[in-house]
């Protein structure tokens, strides 16, 4: 637990609580002298608080309070100084994100080496009261970076939003309009200050409140207004309102959330194609899979299973619990003891490390996140979770992005068969399915030639994504009542297949009476049958296990008119 610096600072009001006293004074002038005597005696400090917060901190008070470990090692005591792990027992390093140039868990504190003035490991008194000193003062620069950070700055209002009740009274004064505040949940910024322990405080305008004559906070002695913890507040209009982003649990469904990642691709003839799927490498991206199931990273993410797999609003638990479930035995230890991490305890929390841990990049999550950016952690309960949720989402697209190649998802135009290959199709074709030979198949195993054939009216269409030929128009002919799907390649002959199809069905009369049986068997081109169209086709017969390569043909009998769609094809099982 973080050692309490109660005892040298219990004769200092706690600027974070109203004013009893205050709140109970009488238009009678004498209570009110009676009063301000009380709270005079109340304010009035140890002079040597930095000494005594020094003392504290090298000693190991309530021994009962601490584990075995923690006591054998401490090696810390008044006369010689406190060592860097001793003091890091009192002032955690909680996070570390110095990159994002954020101040860490706002806490302002320089680090044990800068000040161990002289470099021998130990914080001596002097350097201890130097460093207090220092801590009096407030940078320019860290003013100014802080600013930044929480988005508030002098003049802006700020609205409660930490425990029980605003510590301020409201100013109603109408000589100083900027200081006004219109609810008792606003107040008025006037500056970032910090105390010796380098906690963060923002003092802001309140009626009659004036700070003690001795303090360890950087606004000076009898400041004017009332201090808060800058966790406390937030930024905020003149009413109150709150101007946080608000995201709705309904933005969070599996639905939407798909939507959001699916993939889109640009032909370059100029035809935008949105994939309604995810794809192995966009798990990998996206960084999904810890959320994915083994057996169900194999294929292609689809709508559907998305949604069945998240519904209905699973996604935000999920995410949260396999950020979780990759901590190490020693994160979850810290996660365990709330001044360790940045959650502070929060179970439904996530701090810097379970972000890298996830493979997000930090600066993604707090410039998407306000709470991360303010104090480096993610609540992932309530409404803010639903925020949080967002950004980590919107960190997860940003992280593919960076992982495109360049040009990936613009793809080259489809090349369309030339009239003299569509003529060499046909006689192929019409060699192929007329002879007892075999269509040399891809693969080395031995395969059995099968042949299926029907009316042009039993012929389905469907459509197939595939993530190898990136080719999302690829359609998929097949039989009604039938397992059997044919897939024509290039996709732009599959398309002109569907044309074709549609157009030959508005032939009146050139139909066959069996058109909606399928016939297995020795079928050929007859005699009397002339091949309308003619390609090359991947065949695959789910019922039977089995796929392969051969043809497909359309004839139209010359005497009686009767279309047929005939299939050829050396099969084998599939693998």
């Amino acid at each position: 637990m973080l050692r309490s610096l109660v005892g040298s600072e219990m004769c200092i009001r706690d600027s974070n609580n109203t004013d009893n006293n205050n709140s109970n004074r009488t238009e009678i002038e004498t209570e009110n002298d009676e009063d301000d005597n009380e709270e005079e005696e109340e304010q009035e400090p140890d002079k040597n608080l930095a000494e005594l917060q020094y003392e504290q901190l090298a000693q190991l008070d309530d021994d009962e309070l601490w584990d075995d470990a923690t006591r054998k090692a401490w090696r810390s005591n008044v006369n010689k100084g406190i060592v860097k792990k001793d003091w890091e027992v009192n002032r955690p390093s909680l996070y570390d994100i110095q990159e994002l140039g954020l101040v860490p868990l706002s806490r302002t504190v320089p680090s044990f080496f800068d000040i161990d003035l002289d470099g021998n490991g130990r914080i001596n008194k002097r350097e201890y009261l130097l460093h207090a000193t220092a801590m009096m003062e407030m940078p320019t620069g860290l003013a100014e970076k802080l600013e930044r950070q929480h988005g508030i700055k002098p003049g802006d209002h700020v609205r409660w939003i930490g425990k029980f009740e605003p510590p301020w009274n409201p100013i109603n004064s109408d000589n100083d309009s900027n200081n006004i505040n219109t609810s008792s949940n606003v107040a008025v910024v006037r500056r970032f200050g910090r105390d010796v322990q380098g906690r963060i405080f923002v003092l802001v305008a309140s009626e009659g409140h004036v700070g003690p004559n001795v303090t360890d906070v950087s606004f000076g002695s009898g400041y004017l207004g009332r201090k808060v913890r800058v966790q406390d507040v937030e930024i905020s209009d003149g009413s109150g309102r709150d101007l946080s982003v608000r995201v709705e649990q309904k933005e969070l469904s599996a639905a939407a959330v798909f939507s959001m990642f699916y993939t889109k691709v640009q032909w370059q003839d100029g035809d935008d194609q949105d994939l309604l799927m995810l794809f192995a490498k966009d798990l990998d991206r996206l960084n999904l899979t810890p959320l994915i199931p083994p057996k169900e990273r194999a294929e292609p993410m689809t709508r559907e299973r998305f949604v069945a797999l998240f519904h209905r609003y699973r996604f935000q638990q999920e995410l949260f619990h396999a950020v979780v479930s990759l901590r190490t035995k020693d994160e979850i230890a810290k996660a365990e003891h709330g001044h360790m991490t940045s959650c502070m305890g929060s179970k439904y929390c996530l701090n810097p490390q379970d972000i890298k841990n996830f493979k997000l990049s930090l600066r993604d999550v707090a410039g998407f996140s306000q709470e991360f950016r303010r104090f480096g952690r993610l609540t992932m309960q309530k409404r803010i979770g639903f925020a949080n949720t967002l950004a980590l989402i919107k960190a997860m697209l940003a992280r593919r992005e960076r992982r495109h190649t360049l040009g990936e998802n613009k793809l080259p135009p489809i090349q369309i068969p030339t009239p003299v290959q569509r003529l060499q199709a046909s006689a192929t074709a019409h060699e192929y399915l007329n002879s007892a030979g075999n269509f040399k198949p891809i693969h080395g195993e031995s395969s059995t030639v099968k042949v299926w054939s029907a009316g042009i009216n039993a012929v389905k269409i469907s459509n197939l994504s595939s993530e190898t030929l990136k080719q999302p128009r690829v359609p998929v002919l097949g039989y009604q009542n039938s397992t059997l799907q044919l897939v024509m390649f290039p996709a732009a002959e599959g398309l002109a297949w569907i044309r074709f199809l549609e157009q030959v069905a508005t032939i009146g009369g050139g139909w066959g009476s069996d058109s909606r049986s399928i016939e297995m068997g020795n079928s050929s081109v007859g005699e009397t049958e002339s091949i309308l169209r003619a390609q090359q086709v991947y065949v695959n017969d789910t019922t039977a296990r089995e796929n392969g390569h051969g043809f497909v043909v359309v004839t139209r009998c010359d005497n009686s008119g009767v279309l047929r769609l005939i299939v050829k094809a050396s099969m084998f099982e599939a693998t």
